[in-house]
């Protein structure tokens, strides 16, 4: 087989694993790759994490062709030198913020933007060596089954003055400028440790981007740098602002390891109808908007294992550390959102804090929001939308998760501290599922929920300041709260239903079952205003309070049993209408 011009030589022999090697070349293709895909182990092989799924090793031979196919590599690789580029943006002026060959500040940088591109041409199908130091001032464009590779020193440097190149975004738009960009159809590029600096010394009318891989697909971006884009926070706006790396309608992108930072809109963007995204391992930090965002039409999006630390930036725009942005007529599918840490704890222009994880809208689906650690002084998630999100640690100034719009969502094995509500339901929600999550809240609700149709609230453990388990609204048709641990309250109630405004009975669709509940001293354990019919209320433990339940509107046929609520004042409180109390509760003895 054979990858821009470069022969994969495959023989055969005894013992020769036909299928690892073939899974190996095909991967290495589709990764964008073509000297290899990981550097070999100690014994000659490559790493278990490297292999497709399946497979636990591969044969000598295999080995020794990824070997020779990276050596064949490197020898044909082209120094950007040797076709003119004169390397020599070595000292940057603070007080101008330009870059200059000498150190006096007086022999402005060369610019190499025509001797860089007629490198990039002559390098295609093989690798180009950039150099540090490298300045231009125009956009330049790589050629399918290119490696563009900086060693870990190579910089490009865009000087100013510079006059780049428009590129159409959406609805008419030719407003993305790219500092970097693939050529519109390529294929298998790479770049690697690599640096991309933008211009510091004036403000751009436009939308900026270090790196964009545009309408391209298999591309590879590994321990890149890209930083300072159009980052000018006290005066951009989305009209004047800059993204260090973008995907734009191109496919299957790997974007692993390196930096990016100092974005004047975000940091890394997966932009409109781009699919099989993997960003994975990178540094994000300081975006003006947002870090990392996905935006509309994307599908199978993977961001794993990253570090965003979105802190230290006052005057930023109000979105988020990650924002997923779609449209009715472009949802966002398939997002895995899994294992990194998120710090979003600057200031916004409106002197509010920044929410670590934001929805714009409601149009996805498939979205996933797992073993992430959440730091924020505002918000820790706002969804709308349908999403699971598991076993994530969230420490949050404000509100843990905030819903709406959503037709089903599910939240479980997550814990999460909050100064006001822990999670905080407030718009058009048809089902609503809490599942052994550990919530805390200083100042406000454990679950507030309103305007839901349906919720389940199970096996939870919980600790709020005001009310453990608060639902309100008026369009309530079910409740199952069970088996829930602990549910204990500092100043109120345990679990209160407020809904009495509700037009309409709640019929045969209310559960209280097998909870432990700690109210505050003076007031109840469960409290209900509401329309309702034939509740269940069994097999509760309330610790202590003024009333193991009590009534206030409209409650009616509700059947009490097999409850625990000697430690109360009073036990059963006032009940309105019919109801049925069985004699197996416990109650004080007067």
């Amino acid at each position: 087989m054979s990858n821009g011009g470069i022969v994969i030589k495959i023989g055969s022999g005894g013992g020769v694993d036909t299928t690892a090697r073939n899974a190996i070349a095909a991967l290495q293709n589709q990764k964008g790759q073509p000297e290899g895909i990981a550097t070999l182990d100690s014994s000659g092989k490559v790493p278990v994490s490297q292999l497709p799924d399946g497979l636990d090793g591969v044969d000598t031979e295999a080995r020794a062709s990824i070997a020779q196919l990276e050596s064949q590599v490197n020898e044909m690789a082209k120094l950007a030198t040797s076709y003119g580029v004169v390397p020599d943006a070595k000292y940057f002026n603070e007080a101008d913020k330009k870059w200059y060959a000498d150190a006096t500040y007086t022999t402005p940088a060369t610019d190499n933007t025509v001797a860089l591109q007629n490198a990039l041409d002559a390098a295609a199908g093989s690798k180009l060596i950039i150099p540090p130091c490298c300045g231009i001032k125009g956009t330049v464009y790589v050629r399918s089954n290119t490696i563009v590779d900086g060693l870990g020193i190579g910089e490009i440097i865009l000087l100013d003055g510079f006059s780049l190149d428009p590129h159409f975004w959406r609805e008419g738009k030719n407003d993305s400028y790219p500092i970097v960009v693939t050529e519109s159809g390529s294929s298998h590029i790479t770049i690697k440790d690599l640096i991309i600096t933008g211009d510091r010394s004036a403000l751009f009318k436009g939308r900026l981007h270090g790196f964009m891989f545009f309408e391209m697909e298999d591309g590879y971006a590994d321990n890149v740098k890209i930083r300072y884009c159009n980052y000018f926070p006290v005066q951009n706006t989305p009209d004047y602002s800059g993204i260090c790396m973008v995907t734009m309608r191109s496919t299957n992108v790997r974007i692993t390891g390196g930096k990016y930072e100092y974005g004047g809109y975000e940091c890394i963007r997966v932009g409109d109808l781009s699919k099989n995204v993997v960003v994975d391992g990178v540094f994000i930090g300081k975006g003006w908007r947002t870090g990392f965002q996905i935006l509309r039409g994307c599908e199978n999006v993977k961001f794993i294992n990253n570090t965003i630390i979105q802190g230290d930036l006052d005057n930023c725009d109000r979105e988020g550390a990650i924002t997923l942005h779609s449209a009715p007529d472009m949802p966002i599918k398939n997002i895995l959102i899994d294992g990194n840490y998120i710090e979003a704890t600057t200031t916004t222009s409106d002197g509010d804090g920044l929410c670590a994880i934001s929805f714009v809208d409601k149009y996805k689906e498939g979205i996933k929001i797992s073993n992430n650690k959440i730091i924020a002084n505002n918000n820790g998630m706002t969804i709308h939308g349908d999403a699971k999100i598991y076993n994530n640690e969230v420490y949050c100034g404000h509100h843990g998760i905030i819903l709406s719009a959503i037709d089903n969502i599910k939240i479980k094995d997550n814990t999460i501290m909050a100064v006001d509500d822990c999670i905080r339901s407030y718009g058009n929600i048809q089902l609503l599922n809490i599942e052994n999550n550990k919530l805390n809240s200083t100042a406000g609700q454990g679950i507030s929920s309103t305007v839901d149709y349906a919720v389940n609230i199970v096996g939870n453990e919980i600790v709020a300041e005001k009310y453990p388990i608060y639902i309100s609204g008026e369009n309530i048709l079910s409740a199952k709260i069970s088996n829930n641990h602990l549910l204990k309250s500092n100043t109120e109630h345990g679990i209160y239903f407020d809904c009495g405004r509700m037009p309409q009975m709640i019929d045969d669709g209310v559960e209280i079952k097998n909870n432990k509940i700690t109210p505050a001293s003076n007031k109840d354990g469960i409290l209900i205003s509401a329309k309702m019919r034939r509740p269940i209320i069994t097999e509760n433990v309330v610790t202590q309070g003024s009333n193991g339940i009590r009534t206030l509107t409209d409650v009616d046929y509700a059947i009490v049993k097999n409850n625990d609520f000697a430690r109360t004042k009073k036990g059963v409180g006032a009940m309105t209408g019919t109801n049925n109390v069985t004699s197996d509760n416990l109650v004080p003895v007067v």
